[in-house]
């Protein structure tokens, strides 16, 4: 390992200590912002799973994420606070839902697969839309709780937004290493090789539909616990979490750090969620300006803001 890298393995301790500490001394407002950061820093890293790695672009990725919002939304509502059940019924029913609309969707090829997904996204968005009986229609799902952590005779209640933070940060970072270790294992070898050469992939006695469905299984449950994550910190489930244009928000974070660096998610939903943030405070048509912050970073750092380091500096980010 060059001198480098050390560094930037140094820094990522630092950061991590930090993501600890900061938040003790942070007001409301930007505690819940940092709060966020994470949450789509993880429906950005489904969606990373999926692109940067089998190089399938997805635009349902807002599907999963609601089915995970709804679905805790209701189990908190009806059955239990326990955090147990309700996350476990969204990685349930998430994978079952995934595994339909991926058989589906990963063996037409990758422009049938884009269209394919957003138009599953936009059938769950008319189903939560209409089904107003159990998904409380256009109105949403108002009052989610943040769920209680029972383990053993130790009983959390996470409504407070610091030790929610902290339950969001220890889901994060355990599901962020189970994903740095997939993507260096044999199987993210096996998803870099469909993604560069699908028929070589094939002929070496590889089944990529296989390998290609699992990938988006897992993408689908990484976003689907994002949703859940959201639905509790926002406190509210909602039509819009399905609607394509939230699916746009993973992609646009993506590009902003960096496709092919794995910190490029996290940082890309950084830097999109405080600079939305900050122009919706000081601007009052921030769209406009938003916008053309991001054609600039996309014209001017085509790899990511994380790439462009990356590269200049030589080190592996």
């Amino acid at each position: 390992m060059n001198r480098k890298n050390r560094y930037v393995q140094i820094l990522t301790i630092l950061g991590v200590i930090l993501l600890w500490i900061c938040p003790v001394f942070l007001s409301s407002f930007s505690l819940y912002l940092l709060n966020e950061v994470l949450v789509y820093g993880l429906f950005s890293y489904g969606f990373y799973l999926l692109f940067s790695h089998a190089g399938y672009l997805s635009f349902g990725q807002a599907a999963f994420f609601a089915l995970g919002a709804y679905s805790v939304a209701l189990m908190y509502k009806y059955v239990t606070l326990s955090i147990w059940l309700p996350f476990l019924t969204v990685i349930a029913v998430t994978a079952v839902v995934a595994t339909i609309l991926g058989f589906l969707s990963v063996r037409l090829g990758t422009l049938y697969f884009a269209f394919l997904t957003m138009a599953f996204a936009q059938m769950i968005y008319a189903i939560v839309f209409l089904w107003a009986s159990v998904t409380g229609g256009d109105d949403g799902l108002p009052g989610v709780s943040r769920g209680l952590l029972d383990i053993y005779f130790l009983k959390i209640d996470l409504e407070s937004p610091l030790l929610f933070y902290y339950f969001t940060l220890v889901i994060f970072m355990v599901l962020i290493f189970i994903l740095k270790k997939l993507v260096g294992s044999s199987f993210g070898l096996t998803l870099r090789s469909i993604r560069d050469n699908i028929e070589r992939t094939s002929f070496v006695g590889v089944n990529p539909q296989r390998h290609l469905l699992v990938a988006f299984v897992i993408s689908a449950i990484y976003c689907a616990i994002a949703g859940a994550l959201h639905a509790s910190l926002t406190k509210m489930a909602y039509p819009e979490l399905s609607y394509w244009t939230t699916s746009a928000e993973p992609i646009i974070m993506t590009l902003i750090g960096g496709i092919y660096t794995f910190s490029g998610p996290f940082f890309g939903a950084a830097i999109y969620i405080f600079m939305k943030t900050y122009l919706m405070t000081v601007i009052g048509n921030w769209v406009l300006f938003l916008g053309i912050i991001l054609l600039i970073i996309v014209l001017f750092f085509r790899k990511g803001v994380m790439g462009f380091i990356e590269e200049k500096w030589g080190v592996k980010l």
